[in-house]
């Protein structure tokens, strides 16, 4: 291939990087944030004694949900009355006291009324590891919400084998407007 071919492609592959990642995350200033923050919001604790609460979001019940890291448990809030119910408790998570593994992510599928797709990130055994140090692993999994039991089912691991650790796990997901799941990943605390 052409030199000068190759360099035109590989500086205009970076343009356009450089274009997307300009523009992808563009923060607030400090003026906007402040007047956001702050003029349409009243402060309310409607939930306390969480055990390591980790992702929070809005469902499309209209109910918050969150995980509890600690303990493998999904809760459903009542954002008005603050009443919690757990609806699930992930089997087999491995959270331990002094670490930041466990239950890690959660999101809902984008038109969950048609799929009830829930999707979680945490830690588990790694049955084929021998590294006594980094004995788990993360997976991703997907389970099928069932709205007449108010159950989760069917689980199916679509990413098994992660890297996981004690520290610095992040785990979370989200799914982007191209329907693909985003997963973020510390550095397992190998920068310390």
């Amino acid at each position: 291939m052409n030199k000068h071919l190759l360099a035109k492609i590989t500086l205009l592959g970076a343009a356009q990087l450089f274009t997307f990642t300009a523009f992808a995350d563009i923060p607030l200033t400090p003026a906007q944030f402040a007047k956001a923050k702050t003029e349409n919001f009243d402060k309310k604790v409607i939930l306390s004694n969480l055990n390591k609460p980790h992702a929070l979001l809005w469902g499309p019940d209209n109910q918050i949900w969150l995980t509890e890291r600690a303990t493998g448990k999904i809760l459903r809030v009542n954002p008005e009355s603050g009443s919690a119910k757990t609806v699930f408790q992930v089997p087999e998570i491995v959270s331990d006291a002094d670490g930041q593994n466990g239950l890690l992510g959660f999101a809902f599928h984008p038109d969950f009324k048609h799929n009830p797709y829930i999707y979680i990130s945490g830690t588990f055994k790694n049955p084929k590891s021998t590294d006594k140090e980094l004995p788990n692993q993360t997976i991703i999994r997907r389970y099928t919400y069932n709205k007449t039991t108010d159950t989760f089912e069917k689980p199916i691991d679509l990413i098994a084998g992660l890297p996981s650790s004690k520290d610095h796990q992040s785990g979370r997901l989200v799914i982007g407007p191209d329907q693909k799941i985003y997963y973020t990943s510390g550095d397992q605390g190998r920068n310390q």
